[in-house]
C-alpha cells in the first residue's frame, strides 16, 4: 500500500511540514523499491516531525506489514484510522487491518473491517477478495463466489480471486472449473504459490501424477519451507515408484510440521490426508496408493492402520513386498 500525503494539520510549522513531506516521499519511494530498512528510517523521521498526520502511520504500517511485524503494523493501521477516518484511501487501511486479523484467526473483527472498507469503496477489489476468503471460512460459499466474481469482473488481471473461486469449485467437485481458475491465476502471477498448491491437488485427484509432481516442485522452488507441498511430493513420488525419495520427503515434512497429519477438517479446504484417502477411493486397486498411505501412517505412528495398508499393497502387487519390508524397517529404525 502506498498512501498519499494529503491534508496536513495546521499545528505543524511550514518548515517542519516540508521536511516531513520530504522524508515521507523518500520513504514511499524506498518502500516501492523494497528497501524496507531505509523506508522505515525515513518514515520514523517524518513521524517525529509530523506526529498527527494519519498517512504517515498508514505508510509505516505497510512497511511493518512487509517486514512481517504484524503487531506494529496493526497498531499503525489503527492509529491511521483514529487520526484520519475520512482520508482518501482509508478503505485500504481497513482492508490491511482486516488481513492481519484474518491471519490471526480473528474473523469477526476482520469482517467488520472489510465490510467498512467495502462501504467506503464498493469496487475495491482487495476488500472484495478478503471478504470472499472470510465468507469461504464461514462456509458461506455462495457469498464468497459472489465476491470473487465481482472482484474478477472489476479487475480480471488480479490473480487472487481466481484462487479463492478455484478452491470452492474444487471442493464442490467442479474440477474443470477449478483447474481453469488456477491456470488463469498462474498465467497472471507465475509465483502464485496457492494456485500451484491447488492445481497440484486437482492433478492428483485426476490421477495426473507427473503434472501434480511438477506443480509441487514449483511450490518448493518458490517456498522451500512449504511443508505441505513437501508432504505431497513425497506421496506422489511413492505413487510413481520412488519410495525412498518419497519417504524422505514425508519424514522431513512431519519433522518440520507435525500438525500436517492431524489438521482439523474444514469445509472447502482438503487436507493432504484427505486427498490421499480420496485417491484410494477412486483407485481401489492401486497398490502404490496403499503403500503411500501405509508409509504416512507408519511415520505418524499409527502402526495398526499402517500394517493394514501395507499388507493390502502387498496383496495387490506381490512384487512390492520386499520394497515395503525394506522401507518399513528403514522408518522403524530411523524413527522421527
Amino acid at each position: 500500500m502506498i498512501v498519499v500525503l494529503a491534508l496536513l494539520p495546521t499545528v505543524v510549522r511550514p518548515q517542519e511540514l516540508r521536511s516531513a513531506k520530504e522524508y515521507f516521499d523518500r520513504a514511499a519511494a524506498n518502500f516501492q523499491n523494497a528497501k524496507l530498512t531505509e523506508a522505515l528510517g525515513d518514515i520514523n523521521k517524518a513521524i517525529q516531525k509530523a506526529p498527527r498526520v494519519a498517512q504517515m502511520y498508514g505508510l509505516r504500517g505497510s512497511i511493518y506489514f512487509a517486514q512481517q511485524d504484524f503487531d506494529a503494523a496493526l497498531q499503525d493501521f489503527t492509529k491511521t484510522i483514529e487520526l484520519g477516518p475520512r482520508i482518501q484511501g482509508i478503505e485500504v487501511v481497513y482492508t490491511n487491518r482486516a488481513v492481519i486479523r484474518l491471519f490471526r484467526g480473528d474473523y469477526a473483527t476482520a469482517l467488520t473491517d472489510v465490510e467498512k472498507a467495502i462501504s467506503i469503496n464498493p469496487n475495491y477489489v482487495n476488500a472484495l477478495n478478503v471478504r470472499g476468503n472470510l465468507r469461504q471460512l464461514a462456509e458461506d460459499f455462495n457469498g464468497a463466489i459472489e465476491d470473487f466474481d465481482k472482484a474478477i469482473s472489476i479487475n480480471p488481471s488480479y490473480a487472487d480471486p481466481y484462487d479463492g473461486r478455484a478452491n470452492i469449485r474444487s471442493y464442490r467437485g467442479d474440477l474443470a472449473g477449478a483447474l481453469a481458475d488456477y491456470d488463469k491465476a498462474i498465467a497472471l502471477n507465475s509465483a502464485d504459490v496457492p494456485a500451484y498448491v491447488g492445481r497440484a491437488l486437482i492433478h492428483f485427484q485426476k490421477g495426473e501424477l507427473s503434472a501434480a509432481l511438477s506443480d509441487s516442485e514449483r511450490v518448493l522452488q518458490l517456498d522451500p519451507t512449504h511443508w505441505e507441498a513437501l508432504f505431497d511430493r513425497g506421496v506422489i513420488k511413492i505413487l510413481l515408484g520412488q519410495p525412498d525419495n518419497g519417504v524422505r520427503d514425508i519424514k522431513m515434512a512431519a519433522e518440520k510440521d507435525p500438525s500436517i497429519f492431524s489438521r482439523p477438517k474444514q469445509k472447502s479446504f482438503i487436507t493432504p490426508g484427505e486427498s490421499l484417502d480420496a485417491f484410494i477411493v477412486a483407485n481401489p486397486r492401486n497398490a502404490r496408493a496403499y503403500e503411500a498411505r501405509g508409509v504416512v501412517r507408519l511415520i505418524w505412528n499409527k502402526r495398526g492402520e499402517a500394517k493394514n495398508d501395507l499388507d493390502k499393497a502387498a496383496e495387490l502387487d506381490s512384487a512390492l513386498k520386499p520394497e515395503i519390508e525394506r522401507v518399513s524397517k528403514t522408518i522403524g529404525r530411523e524413527g522421527l
